[in-house]
């Protein structure tokens, strides 16, 4: 997710700035845990001034911490100031920001924090109220392993990195990371890319913003791809192109025929210049990561997921580990998976006669982007089981 202000210099963001540090409860050497689910974005519980736990979005994409209005009233927070912001979507959004805001996530409290108040509009299968950004990312090093559904805080000082990770310098811009990857499209040297390291990105592996996308020929005419229009939790939906890239460069690991969304907006970030563009949980998820801000640097660590072919669905799903269980998350209209009556909430209990409590994640992926070949699914809707046939069709 990309959350920016419009003018850095505004008072709101400097407020937010000078609170970001605020304390936390129990520091020591050793590192916290804390409850996430990892279905696709990174959820997590919160309390707010003492709270019931509420659902967020751990987001490295956002500049500020959000909460949804109308939850902001039932609890009473005192509102000043106003500002608008632009997100993922081509819209523009107003906030207004509540000051002093205790925060308690798992075992660690956040006191005087500030957090951005607006609409909550997106919705996901869980009921989220907001967005946990930069503050709680700058407090911490944030370790996020995917694979195990983690988060482990460290405290800075002190924190020393001893395994055999790739290390990428990161540099900031409104308080968000960047890493500069080279990029290489059909036959053209690769050219750099600035490319906002983003948890909030659910679905993308790599975005490219427009004017980066003109600016290196990238897009040709009639090169073809897919024409998709992607939702955000602010700001609406940004048109863009589905296509693929020759490779991407992330340190040492080489990602090749990585599908990316080619950006068609003409507002909102997808349009921004000073930007190159993002990348996200499809591409991050094959890593165990290392977010160190103090020493402005990111740390992958590869897991079995590294070397899933980076193709686009070809099932017209999508599919999450959730409580030891493979659930289906969305099914797209028109898809060979919609036509096969599949739905979202559906448990997929077995493939191919294979019991899916025996698959790994992986294991899935892999069988889902096989071109040409068909599978048998047994699924699982109201407590019922039934068999669908689901054949696999690559689409890019």
């Amino acid at each position: 997710m990309r959350i920016f202000p419009p003018l850095i210099r505004s008072c709101a963001f400097l407020l937010a700035v000078l609170t970001a540090c605020g304390s936390a409860r129990g520091a020591g050497a050793s590192p916290r845990n804390v409850p996430v689910e990892i279905p696709n974005l990174i959820f997590l519980q919160a309390r707010v001034n003492g709270s019931a736990p509420l659902w967020f979005v751990l987001d490295s994409g956002s500049t500020f911490s959000f909460l949804d209005q109308g939850k902001a009233e039932e609890l009473g927070l005192k509102t000043r100031g106003h500002e608008s912001l632009t997100g993922g979507g081509e819209n523009p959004f107003s906030v207004r920001f509540a000051e002093g805001v205790s925060l308690d996530i798992g075992r660690v409290k956040l006191s005087h924090q500030v957090l951005a108040i607006t609409p909550w509009t997106r919705r996901y299968d869980r009921p989220v109220v907001g967005i946990i950004g930069a503050p709680f990312f700058e407090r911490f090093v944030v370790e996020i392993d995917y694979r195990a559904e983690s988060l482990r805080l460290h405290e800075p000082k002190g924190y020393e990195y001893r395994g055999s990770g790739e290390v990428l310098p990161l540099e900031f811009q409104e308080r968000i990371p960047a890493v500069r990857l080279p990029v290489a499209v059909a036959t053209r040297t690769p050219v750099e890319a600035k490319l906002m390291v983003d948890t909030g990105a659910g679905t993308e592996g790599m975005l490219l913003n427009g004017p980066f996308v003109t600016a290196n020929r990238l897009l040709d005419p009639g090169r073809g791809g897919l024409e998709v229009s992607q939702p955000a939790a602010f700001g609406g939906e940004s048109p863009s192109v589905l296509a693929r890239v020759r490779s991407v460069n992330l340190g040492r690991f080489v990602f090749q025929n990585l599908v990316t969304s080619f950006s068609r907006a003409t507002t909102g970030f997808g349009s921004r210049a000073d930007w190159d563009g993002v990348i996200g949980n499809a591409l991050l998820r094959r890593f165990t990561l290392i977010l160190d801000y103090s020493r402005k640097r990111l740390i992958l660590e590869p897991n079995d997921l590294l070397d899933v072919p980076t193709d686009y669905d070809m099932t017209g799903m999508t599919l999450a580990s959730r409580e030891g269980e493979f659930r289906i998350e969305r099914v797209f209209s028109g898809s060979r998976a919609a036509r096969a009556g599949l739905r979202a909430g559906d448990v997929l209990v077995s493939l191919d006669g294979r019991a899916a409590s025996r698959m790994t994640l992986a294991e899935l992926c892999r069988s889902f982007r096989q071109d040409g070949s068909e599978h048998l699914l047994k699924i699982r809707r109201n407590g019922e089981e039934q068999e669908v046939n689901l054949q696999m069709i690559r689409i890019l």
